[in-house]
């Protein structure tokens, strides 16, 4: 149900992705590998989950293995 948009080209050691149900929106980014910069395209949401403390920004600098999903 929804839609979803994948972001993130294959060849991105991470993963983008938008999914829309019901008028809402969230994005999902996920970090496949060692610590990376990451710039989504999107300026900040709502932070709704994440599994490493100290999240501000979904744009930065991202821990190994570290995910983060944003209303917007």
């Amino acid at each position: 149900l929804g839609s979803v948009e994948f972001v993130s080209k294959k060849s991105d050691n991470f993963f983008i992705t938008i999914r829309e149900y019901e008028g809402q929106k969230v994005v999902i980014i996920c970090n496949f590998e060692e610590a990376l910069d990451i710039r989504t395209g999107f300026e900040n949401g709502e932070l709704l989950l994440s599994n490493h403390g100290g999240r501000v920004s979904m744009n930065g600098a991202y821990k190994p293995f570290e995910v983060a999903v944003y209303k917007i």
